[in-house]
């Protein structure tokens, strides 16, 4: 069930528009046996004329056994970011801590998580551990060109 439009849009250059919306559902988590009602978020691609085209999930693609923070406000995500160089989102959950890249490839994309960095994500620290990663952000910024290899 969709609960509404929050916190963040992204204008794409072919007109659409990206809008965060919450997201909420009955989930029964690992080792619970009745279901808890759980807020998370999606992300839905807005054609010129209103229609939504494209749509994505918390729900389908992370795990919602794993929630360090706010829980029953399982995502709170504040942001969501185009990326022009290859076509594909960026995400800002505040209660999981991580900023994901999610292939979007332009409305044509699976919606898989390519990848999270943040506390548990896909990257390490060289020199650090859990507690030296940010908490809690909320909009990430491209700062320049970053290739990643």
């Amino acid at each position: 069930m969709s609960a509404g439009f929050h916190h963040d849009f992204a204008v794409l250059p072919n007109g659409h528009t990206i809008y965060l919306v919450t997201e909420q559902r009955n989930v029964t988590l690992s080792g619970d046996t009745s279901p808890t009602f759980v807020t998370g978020d999606s992300s839905v691609d807005v054609d010129p004329k209103g229609n939504p085209v494209w749509t994505w999930s918390t729900f389908d693609h992370l795990d919602v056994n794993y929630h360090p923070f706010g829980f029953p406000d399982w995502t709170h995500s504040n942001a969501v970011v185009y990326s022009p160089s290859d076509g594909n989102l960026i995400l800002s959950s505040r209660s999981l801590s991580w900023v994901m890249k999610i292939d979007y490839n332009n409305g044509m994309g699976t919606g898989n998580v390519l990848w999270k960095l943040g506390p548990n994500g896909d990257f390490k620290l060289q020199n650090g551990g859990p507690s030296d990663w940010f908490y809690n952000q909320h909009y990430p910024v491209f700062l320049g060109l970053l290739t990643v290899t």
